[in-house]
């Protein structure tokens, strides 16, 4: 496994800033998805370190900042096929991951973490992008390249260049820690989820695979590798 990328490094204080709704709260599964993600780590065998995952990383920019801060919030989709959402609170700083109720309350708890691990990226591709920092250049540059489309495009386009393996590490990762025994390939195949309409997903040589995986994860049904949330 590889370590997180420095450039989501940032500096840190005491300031507890993740914020649940009272809502949130209800979803006991999905909070031990959550605790599990943030406490992740992985062993670098080879240099004998112990390394935060991916979002652990990136909650810690949440948990620990002065200034930043992210919601997590359930409510009824308008649209039932989003699993979840995560947006900017315009004037402020902070960042909204909304998951949709009837998928909390139909998913499997493996869906739930890979979604959840989607999310924190575009809370964190939001806020990075928004500092407009140096070493993101590179989305800056696809935002122009590509002819201002959605951010939720770049995001994706942007995770599908460069994060896909990372997002499999830390399912993987998670996976471990929540006694889940499924392989590597399998979390690789889910790690696409979400990237619909970005060139390297549409094309992939492994989509129809990919599709099916992802629904029978989000519909629970009898070829779900993961467990009741609920």
């Amino acid at each position: 496994d590889t370590p997180p990328p420095t450039f989501f490094d940032c500096e840190v204080c005491s300031c507890p800033k993740i914020i649940e709704t009272d809502i949130f709260k209800d979803y006991t599964c999905t909070k031990n998805i959550l605790r599990i993600l943030s406490d992740g780590t992985n062993v670098d065998v080879k240099n004998l370190k112990i390394n935060p995952t991916f979002t652990a990383s990136i909650l810690s920019l949440f948990d620990m900042s002065e200034t930043v801060n992210l919601i997590l919030d359930v409510q009824d989709a308008e649209n039932p096929d989003n699993n979840a959402t995560t947006t900017r609170i315009e004037n402020s700083n902070e960042y909204k991951i909304t998951f949709n109720s009837s998928y909390l309350n139909t998913a499997t708890d493996l869906s739930i973490a890979r979604t959840f691990i989607h999310e924190i990226l575009h809370a964190n591709l939001l806020y990075k992008f928004d500092k407009k920092e140096d070493e993101f250049s590179s989305i800056l540059v696809l935002f122009r390249e590509t002819g201002n489309p959605s951010e939720n495009y770049l995001h994706h386009q942007y995770i599908a260049d460069h994060l896909v393996p990372t997002i499999a590490n830390n399912l993987y990762e998670w996976c471990r820690g929540a006694s889940l025994y499924v392989d590597y390939s399998y979390c690789e195949k889910m790690a696409w989820a979400g990237l619909i309409g970005v060139p390297e997903y549409e094309s992939h040589p492994k989509k129809s695979e990919i599709e099916r995986i992802n629904v029978n994860e989000k519909l629970n049904n009898n070829e779900a590798k993961g467990r009741d949330c609920n």
